[in-house]
């Protein structure tokens, strides 16, 4: 009797270590019980080019003159801030940018003297397609963004990267711009000959990550 008391006692046993190992995990060990993928593994170089930073770029004391035939027919880079006077700065600190904003500002030298040369309409255009200069007044006419500006007293353009494409466009490597179109085109005609209006800047806002 002694033995079969003793058989029962471990078939129980047996039973209550089956009901353990079949339970269905608490709210208090159902963390420790989770699997969780936490994905791909990623460098911490990798981890580091997901963050984005605002970087100012500026470009100064660049002129607007009249050819020897009169004209002004200037295309000033729109996504190229390497002439930037503290892209080396971005380039040694960060690997990759983009251009999400730039501002084109000019200050006429021949404001308070307007009879010492002679001025006509200029066009300015926002160009994000193509880096060919402008042929003439009607191709002007013909962009969405042409505006009719002066020699004679100062104005800006500026350019935004839409917001809904912010999301998209690429970014380049810092060390190795490619050639990109996209501009600020300015066109003039019968002005004085081999004359400098004014001085223009350009802002440039980028965006960069990969911090070196």
């Amino acid at each position: 009797m002694n033995s079969l008391h003793t058989v029962t006692i471990q078939a129980s046993s047996l039973h209550q270590m089956s009901t353990r190992r079949t339970r269905r995990p608490t709210k208090k060990n159902a963390r420790s019980t989770k699997w969780v993928s936490t994905g791909p593994f990623r460098s911490p170089a990798a981890l580091a080019g997901d963050k984005i930073y605002d970087f100012p770029l500026y470009y100064a004391d660049n002129t607007l003159d009249s050819t020897g035939a009169g004209v002004i027919n200037d295309v000033i880079p729109l996504f190229d801030p390497t002439n930037a006077s503290d892209y080396g700065v971005l380039a040694s600190s960060y690997r990759e940018f983009r251009v999400v904003a730039a501002r084109l500002r000019y200050i006429p030298h021949n404001r308070y003297s307007k009879t010492t040369t002679v001025t006509t309409a200029l066009m300015g255009v926002i160009d994000v397609g193509g880096v060919s200069v402008l042929t003439g007044y009607n191709q002007a006419y013909g962009f969405d963004t042409s505006k009719a500006l002066s020699l004679d007293d100062p104005w800006s353009m500026t350019y935004r990267l839409p917001r809904a494409d912010t999301k998209y466009s690429d970014f380049e490597p810092t060390s190795a711009v490619t050639a990109k179109v996209g501009g600020f085109k300015l066109f003039a005609s019968a002005l004085s000959l081999s004359v400098t209006y004014g001085t223009y800047v350009v802002d440039w806002k980028v965006q960069v990550r990969g911090r070196k």
